[in-house]
């Protein structure tokens, strides 16, 4: 794991989180609530990826995910939401190659960037 945290001061979000070895281990951004505004991955492999998103600071593949989201393969994409989604005790993700709520194979070596307050 590889976590950087940034400060912002814009509109949507005042936190950039940049996760540069996103995998099936939970990396917590936030052991508080906060509001997602967006989510970046850059998936350079040959596979769909699954970023799942927990309002949970210690949650393992036992625990469902409250977000589950695809990344197409070899591609870097962007999910956007303008109203924020609320987290309202933590943010943790993992990035694992199944899609369902369960799962923990990794992925490999996977970017993911995430704006939120």
């Amino acid at each position: 794991m590889s976590l950087s945290k940034v400060t912002l001061s814009t509109r949507f979000g005042d936190k950039f989180a940049i996760e540069t070895d996103g995998g099936s281990t939970l990396t917590v951004l936030e052991s508080s609530s906060s509001t997602v505004f967006s989510v970046q991955a850059v998936n350079t492999t040959s596979s769909s990826i699954f970023v799942k998103l927990y309002n949970n600071a210690s949650a393992t593949e036992s625990n469902s995910p409250d977000m589950i989201l695809k990344f197409n393969a070899s591609k870097t994409q962007t999910y956007h939401f303008t109203e924020g989604i609320a987290f309202g005790t933590a943010l943790g993700l993992r990035c694992v190659t199944s899609p369902g709520t369960d799962g923990t194979s990794d992925p490999g070596t996977i970017v993911i960037k995430v704006v939120y307050d």
